[in-house]
């Protein structure tokens, strides 16, 4: 299991500080679990190799890497928290600055 470790959280932020050693590899995310899954699969990472998100030595949740990059938490403003079909934002979003 490839261990994706939680190594801060900034102050008042809702994101966490996740690395992973082998690939090198890290982030800010609120959802540091599946951006590391698509990250991982980025570096070549098999579909079928399984990731953890670790707080120090404790384990937190579990997902292969295949399912977890097409994934993301959903927060509507009202409604139930729920996982949802993860889609890179187009370019355009970026070049406008939205």
């Amino acid at each position: 299991m490839i261990k994706v470790q939680i190594t801060g959280e900034p102050k008042g932020h809702g994101k966490f500080i996740w690395a992973v050693q082998d690939p090198p590899l890290g982030g800010l995310s609120r959802q540091p679990l599946l951006d590391a899954c698509r990250a991982l699969s980025a570096a070549g990472v098999p579909d079928n190799q399984y990731a953890g998100l670790y707080r120090g030595d404790k384990l937190s949740m579990t997902c292969q890497v295949g399912y977890g990059r097409k994934w993301l938490v959903f927060e509507p403003s009202s409604g139930t928290i729920r996982l949802a079909r993860w889609r890179p934002r187009p370019y355009s979003d970026f070049a406008s600055g939205s």
